[in-house]
């Protein structure tokens, strides 16, 4: 077992404070063309930009958290998570900085990405009908993408 001492060094806070409880929230981007219901596509690190739909779901997002006294703001440097956190930032939250950070970014799919979910479930031996969202490929990772393990 550590010693104390080394346990204390990984610490982001002294051992005699605790971590303050303060609301924390994640949005998710706004609908784009790519991950509409009528043919769910991969989108990973490509950079798609948010539909009519994602827009208008951005406003209504920015009405709820409106009375939310953000202390900061993160977001994806991909468009549609930049654009939803913009809209929603303006609708009320004044001149509150928004910050990017790459480790926000989608999962990496590889050569999956642009894909259309049934065509992947499909080769993989999976009958379309059977297909209803991307959790089918839970634990298939294709050559050069991020598994779900290197997220955490």
């Amino acid at each position: 077992m550590p010693a104390e001492s080394e346990i204390d060094s990984y610490c982001l806070l002294p051992s005699d404070q605790s971590i303050p409880k303060k609301p924390f929230f994640f949005l998710r981007h706004g609908q784009t063309d790519w991950n509409r219901a009528d043919g769910l596509r991969l989108q990973g690190h490509q950079d798609t930009e948010l539909n009519d739909t994602g827009k208008l779901q951005a406003d209504r997002a920015g009405d709820v958290l409106r009375t939310v006294h953000f202390l900061a703001v993160y977001s994806s440097p991909l468009k549609r998570a930049l654009e939803t956190a913009r809209i929603v930032l303006d609708a009320g939250h004044g001149t509150l900085p928004l910050h990017t950070d790459d480790g926000l970014r989608e999962q990496y799919f590889g050569p999956w990405e642009g894909r259309y979910v049934h065509e992947i479930a499909h080769e993989l031996g999976f009958n379309r009908s059977a297909v209803s969202d991307i959790s089918v490929l839970a634990g298939y990772v294709p050559e050069s993408a991020e598994s779900e393990y290197a997220l955490t």
